[in-house]
């Protein structure tokens, strides 16, 4: 005898609906403060039409500016990335200068600084 795999209606393959997340929140009423990214996606309008309250504004100010802010930061670390191999890069042709006795007579092997930079 074989059994049959029951057949699930629509209403229970459903996602989860707005009561099952207004219940999971209320027992879980520090959900926000152990996920506080989600909070970036919540969007809450007002019931006041197309005016947008000061608090609403301020924050979307705040977000275009942290947005700016990681922009730039990302930008910094990248320089920084490139001044500490440009260093590394000065640092060695120095040191092979230091290290040779005459330019004329044995000119010092050193890698190319500029094929270097470039790579």
């Amino acid at each position: 005898m074989t059994a049959e795999i029951p057949t699930l209606s629509e209403d229970t393959t459903s996602a989860i609906d707005d009561e099952q997340v207004r219940d999971y929140l209320k027992e879980n009423n520090d959900f926000f403060e152990r996920h506080p990214d989600m909070l970036d996606h919540l969007h809450i309008s007002h019931s006041s039409g197309s005016a947008v309250s000061l608090v609403e504004k301020q924050i979307s100010v705040l977000r275009e500016r942290n947005v700016e802010l990681r922009q730039r930061l990302t930008k910094l670390t990248n320089n920084a990335h490139d001044n500490d191999r440009l260093y590394e890069l000065t640092r060695k042709l120095v040191l092979s200068l230091l290290e040779a006795d005459s330019w004329i007579s044995s000119p010092p092997r050193f890698p190319n600084p500029c094929v270097m930079i470039l790579k």
